[in-house]
């Protein structure tokens, strides 16, 4: 693992959120390391939409679903076999998307790693936690990382 001497937070996981909030710490300055397990791109099983404030937020972190191959949902459908289904529109100005989690993960994954200040390493596995005067120990499959948050 990279030396981390002077990270101020470390974040176990690089799916959606965990990428979205290194996006946020890095561009207000703070040094983040994500840790996931995994390499990008990884499958996992999920609705693949993305709701307009979903689309939204991920304007805002400069993620473009539209040029990155998502395609235009106007509205939404929720359905159970044997049941009436129920139906919303988004509106007339308002958007989702679909696109696979798969491509959804590396694309937030990868605007992480490029955030000034965020270092995103795969293929590394938390497989224990220690809480002690110097902030929080993990140790993975590849080392131990010392952090203040966690």
């Amino acid at each position: 693992m990279a030396d981390h001497s002077g990270v101020d937070v470390v974040i176990v996981g690089a799916g959606p959120v965990g990428s979205a909030l290194a996006i946020a710490l890095g561009r207000s300055g703070l040094q983040t390391v994500v840790l996931e397990r995994d390499t990008f791109p990884r499958d996992k099983p999920c609705g693949e939409a993305i709701q307009p404030s979903g689309v939204a937020a991920l304007a805002h972190l400069g993620i473009d679903l539209a040029a990155a191959g998502g395609w235009p949902l106007k509205g939404i459908r929720y359905r159970m076999p044997g049941h009436e289904s129920v139906t919303a529109s988004f509106g007339q100005e308002r958007l989702g998307y679909g696109i696979p989690r798969r491509r959804l993960d590396e694309l937030i994954a990868y605007a992480a790693a490029s955030t000034p200040g965020v270092t995103v390493e795969t293929s590394v596995e938390m497989t224990d936690l220690a809480v002690g005067p110097a902030g929080v120990t993990l140790e993975t499959n590849r080392g131990s990382i010392t952090t203040p948050v966690l």
